[in-house]
């Protein structure tokens, strides 16, 4: 397994100037990457050291990942096991998944700032028994997301969640 660190001001992507909230899981535990066109303070901060709230949602056979870090917006992010490889246990008492939180300047590629939170028990396990018990992804995964935008706003999507989690 190859190992690399990450700092603060490290090129870490190509730019793109795009807003994206993308959200992974691997055996390393989960991955948040908030890609902002020029990132403000404030928005920097708050990913730094704002309370981190997160939700799960599920509708269609996709699970978004919800999260909000300080007074910022609410985010979601699209995600289904097919996509990832992971072969993760549903965690046992007093453990839970680490969440690597990366907010990028998509504009230079450059990291803004980074967070490790430990998730909890029960959030966790939530989300691992939800991503496990998602339908196949299917040729229409794609279409399905499109149509999901469409209709509904992050804070549509607020009201569906069934787990929350609050990180200090």
């Amino acid at each position: 397994m190859e190992m690399r660190a990450f700092a603060v001001g490290d090129v870490v992507m190509q730019p793109s100037g795009e807003d994206v909230v993308v959200f992974d899981i691997d055996n390393a535990g989960a991955l948040l990457l908030i890609k902002y066109n020029r990132p403000r303070a404030k928005e920097k901060s708050d990913v730094k050291s704002g309370v981190a709230q997160f939700k799960i949602a599920k509708l269609d056979g996709i699970l978004f990942f919800l999260c909000r870090f300080g007074t910022g917006n609410w985010m979601d992010a699209p995600y289904h096991p097919d996509f990832s490889r992971y072969t993760l246990p549903v965690p046992g008492e007093g453990e839970g998944l680490l969440l690597h939180v990366m907010l990028i300047d998509s504009s230079t590629g450059v990291l803004a700032a980074q967070r490790a939170i430990g998730l909890s028990t029960e959030f966790s396990a939530a989300l691992l028994q939800t991503a496990a018990g998602l339908p196949p992804s299917g040729d229409d995964y794609m279409l399905r997301i499109k149509r999901i935008y469409a209709e509904r706003k992050t804070n549509d999507l607020l009201v569906l969640a069934t787990t929350g989690c609050v990180n200090g």
